[in-house]
């Protein structure tokens, strides 16, 4: 009689993880599973309200004094078994629409639902043990980067609906989603209200709940809960199932009240307009970057996804203050994380005598090239770059970490490495990001108001598609700055027939133009007749370009040179072209004599410095080879030159190239036999060209 009598209770009294309508039954789930998706998370959370959930910062959790108790949601289901099937882990657009939170969780292939089920929402859980949580139970986005963000998801206090689902994912292991109805993981808010439990039910402060006083949970109304929010967003999904150890990251400057402006010390060398340079230049890319406006690599086409709640960054004297120490050291290279608190850090050098750069120009520079790395390396359509691919994209990745919203900066110039002295800038980043197996940036279409940034007391900037933290602070009003000219007289170009190039009357010339493409295309390198320093030659070139001639970044680069300044080049930069520049003194009015006696002297780079280790370019090589590598990169296939008089004695002769070279890591060319067939070429519509030993592009 006892199964009789349970049974009917069941059909009396709905159990917890029932919903208004059935649930699938051809979906891998079973009501066996759903119980206990809802048991394990109802078990937690009862744990954590009681204060028995052990904190890794000391002690327990703080108690919860409404946490509501979670039931089941079929519609969550169907989303989140549509979502997981995949195995990609994307963009999840009815949750995002819907504002419903995600965990997940991997974990080796087993054949068990149940067991992975307990174990993934029991992994989400242990994240309080080997992470933590202040005694203000605030969650900030340093703690989401740490990597509590699938805890503050369980004990969301307001979150108390949910849907799972558990798959096969490549016959290789087993990938368990739950989503939350409705989601949590706001930054700057705390996870649940701290408090004895309920004892009675007007404790729950809720219209209509239940304290159910024995799990310490609030239990609200049956009546099923739906939020259909007009934003998209998407939620954090991490695919790597480790547990990590993680250093706290110490919080820079904290005051009292809020200041009006900051304010920094002026007695290192930095001003407030080199500081707005580094934090407006960093919030127009991040603002970029949100709009679907920054363009991905070739590999993945397209622009890097929209971000839906990009925070905007601000200044931090205290991380100025340390960069500035490190950068007093003239290293190219990072120091210990303990050294700099456990922030972020970016760093670049420029050390080209010919360039004539202010600080603010070199801040602006230094930006704009750690976000380059996007265009020439990529992010792939989630959003997530594995190891070992965040050391190609590393600073790009922090210069869009969504969760990034304090930097400090430095810029020193080093004598001490004559006769080529540098100038060292970076930036240090709170919180850190880069973090491979994370989304950079959470995706989706970016704020339009202040509930879209899922960040207590944010502010949504619309116009810059960018959400402003409480924390923000503004640098004091200053004037922007130019590149500092150089106290000569420059002289204007005449202009000449623009023969191939319609427009451009800038004193350039066909026999000119076709000059420079023939130094160029000149096959010593593929061939393997290019002496080296060591009395060798240089490795042959398997699949070298032959490069033609484009009119628009000859364009630019005459834009560029007119004015025999030399600062910094923005549209090239962001068009990832490169430069070689050369100065020849006495003046001359020879134009072709000045290409060929340039493109010489770019190519005798090799015979002065020798091929690099590898034949890889490195930060180690630019001062004395990058001329002679950006020449001989294998895929800048597309020049644009000028030849123009500066000064009272002076000729400048600059070369664009598109697409750039010189990338740090990466192989000149691909050493090998030069092409005998197309297939060679390994590029679609290649052709070889067998007697000068380069591939024609189409």
């Amino acid at each position: 009689m006892l199964i009789p009598i349970a049974i009917a209770c069941l059909a009396l009294l709905t159990p917890s993880w029932a919903a208004a309508s059935h649930c699938p039954s051809d979906n891998g789930m079973t009501d066996d599973i759903r119980a206990v998706f809802v048991d394990q998370h109802n078990y937690y959370r009862s744990l954590i309200a009681n204060g028995q959930a052990k904190n890794k910062n000391g002690g327990f959790a703080p108690k919860a004094a409404r946490m509501l108790k979670v039931s089941y949601d079929c519609d969550v289901e169907v989303n989140a078994v549509g979502w997981l099937k995949s195995c990609t882990f994307g963009n999840n657009n009815v949750a995002n629409k819907n504002q419903w939170g995600t965990n997940v969780h991997t974990l080796s292939l087993t054949a068990n639902n149940t067991e992975a089920a307990i174990e993934s929402v029991k992994a989400w859980f242990n994240e309080l043990y080997n992470i933590g949580v202040p005694q203000n139970n605030m969650f900030t986005p340093e703690l989401y980067q740490q990597g509590l963000g699938e805890y503050a998801q369980l004990a969301w206090q307001s979150s108390n609906k949910i849907g799972c689902a558990v798959t096969t994912c490549s016959n290789s292991y087993t990938a368990v989603a739950c989503e939350y109805n409705p989601g949590g993981d706001t930054v700057f808010t705390t996870i649940y209200d701290i408090g004895d439990p309920c004892t009675i039910d007007d404790d729950c402060q809720c219209a209509g709940c239940v304290c159910s006083k024995d799990e310490a949970l609030c239990i609200p109304p049956s009546t099923k809960v739906t939020t259909h929010k007009p934003t998209t967003t998407t939620v954090r999904t991490t695919t790597k199932p480790t547990t990590t150890t993680t250093t706290t990251t110490t919080e820079p400057t904290t005051t009292t009240e809020k200041p009006e402006y900051i304010v920094c010390p002026n007695d290192n060398g930095m001003t407030d307009e080199v500081r707005w340079m580094f934090v407006n230049t960093h919030n127009k890319l991040r603002s970029r970057t949100a709009q679907g406006k920054s363009k991905n690599a070739p590999r993945f086409g397209g622009f890097a996804p929209k971000a839906a709640r990009m925070l905007k960054v601000s200044y931090d004297c205290a991380m100025e203050a340390n960069m500035m120490k490190w950068a007093k050291q003239c290293h190219f290279y990072h120091p210990p994380p303990a050294y700099r608190n456990y922030w972020g850090q970016n760093i670049y050098m420029v050390g080209d005598p010919y360039y004539n750069f202010t600080w603010p120009s070199i801040a602006e520079t230094a930006v704009i090239s750690w976000w380059q790395e996007l265009q020439v390396f990529g992010v792939p359509e989630n959003n997530i770059v594995v190891a070992p691919d965040e050391h190609k994209t590393g600073h790009y990745m922090q210069v869009v970490w969504q969760w990034t919203y304090k930097i400090g900066c430095a810029i020193n110039y080093c004598t001490k490495n004559k006769p080529w002295p540098w100038t060292i800038a970076g930036c240090n980043y709170y919180p850190s990001g880069d973090n491979a197996y994370w989304v950079v940036y959470e995706m989706g279409e970016p704020c339009t108001t202040d509930a879209d940034c899922k960040c207590a007391d944010c502010i949504c900037s619309k116009d810059e598609a960018l959400c402003i933290p409480p924390q923000y602070v503004p640098l004091p009003p200053t004037t922007t700055s130019t590149t500092t000219q150089k106290p000569t007289t420059t002289t204007t170009v005449p202009p000449a027939n623009a023969g191939s190039c319609p427009g451009l009357n800038n004193g350039m010339t066909d026999e000119v133009r076709k000059t420079f493409v023939d130094k160029h295309n000149e096959s010593l390198i593929a061939k393997g007749q290019a002496k080296d320093k060591a009395g060798q030659f240089a490795p042959k070139a398997a699949r070298m370009l032959k490069v033609n001639y484009d009119c628009e970044v000859e364009e630019n680069a005459m834009e560029w040179a007119k004015s025999c300044t030399f600062g910094l080049n923005t549209a090239a930069m962001l068009k990832r072209w490169g430069n070689n520049m050369q100065m020849l003194s006495p003046k001359t009015n020879n134009k072709t004599e000045a290409a060929i006696a340039s493109v010489d002297a770019w190519f005798g780079q090799l015979q002065k410095s020798g091929v690099p280790e590898k034949n890889v370019f490195t930060m180690n090589n630019y001062m004395s080879l990058s001329k002679y590598s950006q020449l001989a990169w294998q895929s800048s296939n597309r020049i644009g030159c000028v030849v123009v008089p500066c000064w009272n004695s002076w000729t400048v002769v600059v070369c664009e190239y598109n697409p750039g070279g010189d990338l740090p890591g990466e192989v000149i060319y691909d050493e090998g036999d030069p092409c005998t067939e197309d297939s060679h070429c390994q590029c679609p519509g290649c052709v070889c060209s067998r007697d000068e030993a380069l591939c024609i592009a189409p």
